[in-house]
């Protein structure tokens, strides 16, 4: 219980630290704006490479269950 009042109060302080801040620079908005654009595109491609690892190794664990090694290994 006493977490839902520590994130609410988070994100009510990030949300009026905000505005304190785009309130005193208006220029900043935009630099919010295409910053976010920007790490969104690295996000992806971040993504994209994590998701070729996660199939690889997906089916190299797909063909380890289909070979079934001795017992006694585990």
């Amino acid at each position: 219980m006493a977490l839902n009042y520590i994130w609410a109060a988070l994100i009510l302080l990030g949300i009026i630290a905000g505005l304190l801040f785009i309130l005193g620079d208006t220029a900043c908005l935009s630099e919010i704006t295409s910053s976010t654009f920007e790490m969104s595109k690295y996000a992806f491609e971040i993504i994209l490479g994590l998701t070729g690892t996660l199939a690889l190794w997906m089916e190299i664990l797909n063909i380890g269950e289909k070979i079934r090694p001795p017992h006694f290994l585990f």
